[in-house]
């Protein structure tokens, strides 16, 4: 089971024939015991449920919002419980704005070290005979010929397998996820916008990897594509259902009973670097922003949002009162 599903929970391009993603889900799998697990980590997880939130302190009050980066048609009815609270904020907070985005993109673009790998074996090379087969049919069936797959950094290959086909036709068809339609909306209202983090955020987060790292997310997505669509499907499904916390807790399960110690080694790892330490950076930022006399609302993965370190849990011990806005 690929890491990058995980990472999605927490989560990163012609027709659009099969741009929803549809099909079996992960959740009809589980065994009899993995739902019972499921069900008691989900229990002793704080803030499991929800994706609108609002949390108070004095006369400063922030909405958070739970987000995913992709598109489906279910999120119209997540952005029409969102956007009337969007109209009423003085400021928002993304994990990156437009100029975060176009300042990683130009980077990525002027350093070929970043997204290529420089002279020497290639990943056609560094695989044994299975797993590169393997990857080259992955990478045909996302448009990626394997003769530029065979040369790409392992993070960024990774990264893009772990999106099934169908959410990339919507990418590349306009369709993005709710983070991008909040912006719109935020630009078209006249609302100020604010980055949670640095713009090389994301290079810093695979590059603390090392290259062993890289080839551990990179052999993670090395999976039956069918699995995977069921991974996604699973997690969607969640999400839309608002049992936020499930869809790390489940994707947990399925990598533990694959077996493989080292991917379920870098599942716990992930858990820290790309949410928790990003969670704890960003509580400053927050608050920053979130002055006295002022709404703001804040978009993140939703991932972000539940467990002992998200974002949630961080106010309530700041001192803010955290309600539930959807339900």
């Amino acid at each position: 089971m690929s890491i990058l599903r995980l990472a999605a929970a927490l989560l990163l391009l012609p027709a659009l024939a099969h741009a929803q993603c549809l099909g079996p889900s992960l959740a009809d799998r589980l065994t009899p015991a993995q739902d019972a697990e499921l069900a008691a980590r989900v229990a002793a997880t704080p803030y499991a449920r929800g994706l609108v939130w609002e949390a108070r302190r004095g006369d400063a009050a922030i909405t958070l919002v739970g987000t995913i980066h992709v598109w489906d048609p279910r999120l119209d009815a997540v952005a029409g419980a969102v956007l009337p609270l969007l109209a009423g904020a003085d400021a928002a907070l993304f994990e990156m704005t437009d100029r975060e985005q176009a300042a990683l993109m130009a980077r990525m673009a002027a350093d070929p070290s970043l997204t290529t790998i420089g002279p020497g074996p290639g990943l056609n090379q560094m695989l044994d005979p299975g797993e590169w087969a393997m990857l080259a049919d992955a990478a045909r069936e996302h448009g990626i010929p394997p003769v530029v797959a065979a040369r790409m950094r392992p993070w960024l290959l990774a990264t893009t397998l772990a999106t099934p086909a169908c959410a990339l036709e919507a990418m590349q068809a306009g369709r993005l996820g709710l983070d991008f339609t909040l912006m719109e909306a935020a630009a078209a209202a006249g609302i100020p916008t604010q980055a949670l983090e640095p713009w090389d955020t994301v290079l810093t987060l695979f590059d603390a990897l090392g290259p062993e790292g890289e080839m551990t997310l990179l052999r993670s997505a090395l999976v039956d594509p069918g699995i995977e669509d069921e991974m996604f499907v699973a997690m969607l499904d969640l999400y839309f259902a608002r049992d936020v916390a499930a869809i790390w807790e489940m994707n947990r399960i399925a990598v533990a009973a694959g077996g493989d110690d080292d991917t379920l080694a870098l599942v716990d790892a992930a858990q820290d670097h790309l949410i928790a330490a990003r969670n704890r950076a960003w509580l400053p930022v927050i608050e920053a922003a979130a002055r006295p006399g002022t709404r703001i609302l804040v978009a993140a993965g939703a991932g972000h949002l539940p467990g002992g370190e998200g974002l949630l849990m961080l106010l309530e011990r700041a001192g803010w009162e955290v309600r539930r806005l959807d339900g």
